[in-house]
């Protein structure tokens, strides 16, 4: 947890675009205690989903390095 974390961060402060739409969320999720940790799916697609469509349009591996952080 506390590496998911860290790594969150380090991915959030490199300005992230296109997962600012739900940095809300996402900061929600990450700042759980480990005992009540729950990606919720329905958040867990819509990353997927821009991420998919940040990638189709940029071609930037770093839109997969933010994915593997969440996953």
């Amino acid at each position: 947890m506390r590496r998911f974390r860290e790594r969150y961060r380090e991915m959030m402060g490199e300005n992230v675009p296109f997962l600012a739409l739900l940095k809300e969320d996402l900061d929600r999720v990450v700042s759980r205690d480990f005992r009540e940790f729950s990606f919720p799916l329905s958040l867990w697609v819509k990353v997927v989903y821009l991420s998919i469509n940040a990638f189709s349009r940029l071609h930037d591996p770093k839109v997969l390095d933010a994915l593997r952080v969440l996953w």
